[in-house]
């Protein structure tokens, strides 16, 4: 997770470069990216206590966005979770990839 952030995300100028080429929706693959990074990878009980609800709750919104449930807990769950983040960046490489060869690779 870690790796495909840093690429995608930190690769890409903090997703400037893609957001040239993909509107925020269409990015959509990307923030959910980052908000199970910041998840797995960041202390989210830094901040007052407005700022970590909103943390986690963002978070929960990612996870339902690919299992329907505010946080993985079986096996079975994060396998699910895994092929459908992957299958929905892939999904949004190939839609970039698509406008790049409609329109050059000018910005990437």
């Amino acid at each position: 997770m870690n790796l495909l952030f840093q690429m995608l995300y930190e690769g890409s100028g903090a997703s400037s470069r893609l957001s040239a080429y993909l509107t925020d929706e269409e990015l959509a693959p990307l923030w959910v990216l980052k908000q199970l990074r910041l998840s797995a990878f960041h202390d989210v009980e830094h901040g007052d206590d407005r700022e970590i609800v909103n943390k986690q709750l963002t978070i929960a919104d990612a996870f339902r966005d690919l299992i329907r449930k505010p946080f993985p807990v079986s096996e079975e769950e994060y396998r699910v979770l895994q092929v459908r983040l992957l299958n929905s960046l892939i999904r949004m490489l190939e839609l970039v990839r698509s406008r790049l060869s409609q329109g050059g690779s000018q910005g990437l």
